[in-house]
């Protein structure tokens, strides 16, 4: 693997652009990203330093990238205002943010993080703030205020895009600058609603997973997976919604500053300056990791304080707060009047194995009774019952199906008149997961990072589909597919186009079929298309002739798979075919009683338990021109006078008594101008052709096994 240190954007690009795609390099970036530029898979990228992407660029990392952070420089990746990122991972090549550091060896706080920054409005004096965590610098603004301007637009830009994240992992970040200064996984500064912000995991966080300065901006699908202090902290006014979120605690790991799954301030000094704090999250699911927490710092899964607004919705928590701090703290009288006024938790199941549910702090505040009527009456449901929840709310989590809830939950349904104002999905139950099954969760995430090997090619996660075999239809739906399955994430899922979920198809027709492969998580797939079962079906190979017989031979390509066979046959030129004859479970069958000279048409077909073969392809051999010493046939017909006006008399020799035949009488075209029906064969019969056309009329006697035929000449 070759090593290249960029000193420069266009030394960066310029590498870029010469790098072979079938060898991955190290890229080192440690200057400023100043026009737009690409990330591709093919490459890792150790940020070393603080790396501002800075005038308006665009950051474009291609899904499967790996970034891997310096931890001696505290490497982190600032987007400043009016720049864009866009990340877009997809659920089998996500984005990932991690450590420098191999399997091991990485952990907490190896790196800074990643931090967005735009022109939103926040609460703070002149709507301008600095990014904690870094030392203050004229790319650390954010906020819609004019210092400097919002780059000539509107202020605050409430819309505003600081590009797109999606399917995104952070692994390991978090670099304190100062004691409550620090660089969390995912740091939102004054970020619009036009930024994109979905399937995210941040793991093992050395401070925050995410934190919100003030903002619109909304997400969904947001995982915090073992962070060291607060899971989602919102501050300075941010007002956005966040759907569809999962928290998981790591019960014997916590911050010394007391650690919770929510903590939100208005502001630092709990002032009453606006926007006030008013985010909704919505259908969280959030695990302290144990029905009661070991680590002494642990507080409570949500701190509203110092004038808050937050709300959180639909939701389930388990195992936080213990005896002495509540699962919900309302800390603050004027964050209890808040409450009072609208609570700041609603429609969600609130565990707590000491049953400590609800605190309010400082006592005496005039809103708390209030307050707690608010919380007592608003749909939600505590319990101390923690086993049955969900599958298993304990850390560490296998996967995405730990965290679905259990057969017969206590969990209260959704209220869906809180999905009102946009953005949100309405569903029916409360958490991040659908009872019955979900996927959202699966296969882009990693709940065990700590020992991921990255490739350096990119990571590509799905599943690959090789064809074995394919066995063709003979007999009806005996056609079969037989596939392998390599890469990806076993267990598999399989979803053909004709709705079989099995991994191997039998007892198909034939025809294309589609294939998709799901890994475990049923999230990341990869697809087969125009698989072909083949249509087999009897095969004629050769014909021997003579002027009156013709003897069929045909492959054996489907002769395993039925009982016997059956043919037909018609005159070449004519459009009815005659009746099946039954041939036995042969290879060659004679049929006798044709007119010399005349060519026949053909087909075959094998006669199965399950019901017939497809027919062969019509098949047409000729009867040899009769010879004068050719040998009598046993049957024969007499028709006289011939040629006649289109009187005849017709007398049939060699057919046993008792013989029933059918008389049909064809013109050149081949249109039936007479048909008579059980016919005696032993006596004469007399046919009248009325006004017909003078012509060569072709006479067919058939007993139901054979056919005899004789040409009629009708004169004027």
């Amino acid at each position: 693997m070759k090593t290249k240190t960029l000193r420069s954007t266009a030394l960066a690009t310029l590498f870029l652009l010469s790098a072979s795609p079938l060898f991955a390099a190290t890229i080192v970036v440690n200057s400023n990203i100043t026009t737009n530029t690409t990330w591709t898979k093919n490459n890792v990228y150790i940020l070393s330093g603080y790396v501002y992407v800075i005038n308006n660029a665009t950051l474009t990392i291609e899904a499967g990238t790996v970034i891997q952070g310096d931890s001696l420089t505290k490497g982190s990746l600032i987007i400043t205002r009016g720049a864009k990122i866009n990340a877009i991972g997809t659920p089998c090549s996500p984005i990932v943010f991690t450590s420098v550091k191999g399997p091991g060896l990485r952990q907490r706080g190896d790196w800074g993080g990643l931090i967005l920054l735009g022109f939103a409005q926040t609460n703070a004096p002149g709507d301008t703030l600095h990014i904690e965590g870094i030392t203050p610098n004229q790319y650390t603004i954010f906020g819609g205020g004019k210092n400097p301007n919002c780059g000539g637009g509107i202020c605050p830009n409430n819309s505003d895009n600081s590009g797109t994240l999606k399917h995104v992992r952070i692994e390991f970040a978090g670099i304190a600058l100062a004691p409550n200064n620090e660089v969390n996984g995912l740091m939102l500064g004054g970020v619009g609603s036009g930024t994109t912000i979905e399937y995210i995991q941040v793991s093992y966080a050395n401070d925050d997973s995410y934190e919100w300065f003030g903002g619109t901006v909304n997400a969904k699908y947001l995982i915090s997976y073992a962070a060291l202090d607060d899971d989602f902290d919102t501050d300075n006014g941010f007002s956005g919604k966040v759907q569809f979120g999962l928290i998981m605690r790591d019960p014997a790991v916590a911050d010394v500053s007391g650690s919770k799954a929510f903590e939100s301030d208005n502001d630092p000094s709990g002032s009453g300056n606006t926007p006030k704090t008013s985010c909704i999250f919505q259908n969280i699911t959030a695990l302290a990791g144990a029905s009661v927490t070991t680590n002494p710092n642990y507080r409570n899964g949500i701190h509203a304080r110092r004038n808050t607004e937050m709300k959180m919705y639909n939701s389930i928590m388990l195992g936080f707060g213990t005896t002495s701090h509540a699962a919900i703290l309302i800390d603050g009288c004027a964050t209890m009047t808040n409450c009072a006024a609208s609570p700041h938790v609603r429609n969600s199941y609130i565990h707590n194995s000491s049953g400590n549910y609800r605190g309010y702090t400082p006592s005496g505040c005039s809103d708390q009774s209030a307050a707690e009527t608010a919380l007592t009456t608003s749909g939600n449901v505590f319990s101390t019952t923690y086993t049955g929840v969900i599958n298993d709310p304990d850390f560490p989590a296998a996967g995405p199906n730990d965290f679905i809830p259990a057969p017969s939950n206590p969990l209260p349904s959704a209220n869906t008149s809180l999905y009102t104002g946009g953005f949100w999905t309405s569903v029916t139950y409360v958490g991040a997961f659908n009872p019955a099954g979900d996927t959202w969760a699966g296969d882009w995430t990693d709940f065990s990072p700590t020992t991921t090997s990255y490739p350096s090619s990119g990571i590509n996660l799905a599943p690959t589909i090789t064809v074995v075999s394919t066995t063709p239809k003979i007999c009806p739906n005996s056609g079969a597919i037989d596939i392998s399955v390599s890469g990806g994430t076993a267990p598999y899922s399989y979803l053909w186009s004709n709705g079989a979920t099995t991994q191997d198809l039998t007892g198909v027709s034939n025809g294309n079929y589609t294939v998709t492969v799901y890994n475990s998580g049923g999230f990341c797939s990869a697809t087969k298309t125009k698989i072909k079962v083949a249509n087999e079906k009897p095969l004629f190979t050769s014909c021997s002739k003579t002027s009156t017989s013709i003897t069929l031979n045909w492959a054996a390509n489907v002769h395993s798979a039925v009982n016997n066979y059956e043919l037909r046959y018609r005159k070449v030129g004519t459009t009815t075919w005659g009746s099946w004859i039954t041939t036995g479970k042969v290879l060659s069958y004679t049929v006798t009683g044709l007119l010399p000279n005349t060519s026949y048409e053909f087909q075959l077909r094998g006669k199965c338990t399950s019901g017939n073969t497809s027919n062969s392809s019509n098949f047409t051999c000729s009867t040899n021109p009769r010879l004068a010493d050719d040998t009598p046939v046993t049957m024969a017909i007499q028709a006289y006078p011939n040629p006649s006006q289109g009187e005849f008399r017709i007398s049939l020799e060699g057919y046993a008594p008792g013989t029933l035949v059918s008389l049909t009488i064809t013109n050149a075209l081949g249109q039936q101008v007479l048909t008579l029906s059980q016919v005696d064969a032993t006596a004469e019969t007399m046919v009248s052709l009325g006004d017909v056309a003078p012509g060569i009329y072709l006479l067919e006697v058939n007993d139901g096994t054979n056919s005899l035929f004789e040409q009629l000449v009708v004169t004027q």
